[in-house]
C-alpha cells in the first residue's frame, strides 16, 4: 500500500473574486474512482459549506471555498491510491472558476 498522500484541485480565479462553488469533485485511480481517506481544503464558508459536501458526503450543499493565505482556492483530500485524474462538476455562475484553464490538478 503506498504511504499517505494528498492530492487537491486548485483554483487561482474566479468570476467572483473571493468564493468557489463546487458541486462535485472525483478523483481516479486509473479508471476507479477512489475516495479520499479525509477532506482537505483552503478555507470555506464554514456552517455546512466544507470540503465533504464535494467529495460525496453531501447535504446538498457544495463546497463553498474560500481562498488560503497565498489567494488561492483548493480542495483535495488525502489518499492511500495513486490518483491519475479527476473530474471536477461547477454549477454555479457567479462563483466558479474565471477560466478552465485556471483550474490545476496537482500533488501535494
Amino acid at each position: 500500500m503506498p504511504s499517505k498522500v494528498s492530492y487537491r484541485v486548485r483554483c487561482s480565479s474566479t468570476c467572483s473574486g473571493w468564493a468557489w462553488d463546487v458541486s462535485n469533485v472525483q478523483f481516479f485511480s486509473d479508471t476507479v474512482q477512489v475516495h479520499p481517506l479525509s477532506a482537505i481544503d483552503s478555507a470555506n464558508a464554514g456552517g455546512g459549506w466544507g470540503p465533504q459536501n464535494a467529495l460525496g458526503e453531501s447535504n446538498n450543499l457544495p463546497w463553498g471555498g474560500r481562498v488560503d493565505g497565498n489567494g488561492e482556492f483548493w480542495i483535495g483530500g488525502i489518499f492511500d491510491a495513486n490518483i491519475t485524474s479527476v473530474k471536477v462538476l461547477e454549477t454555479s455562475r457567479v462563483h466558479r472558476a474565471s477560466d478552465p484553464y485556471a483550474i490545476v490538478f496537482e500533488k501535494k
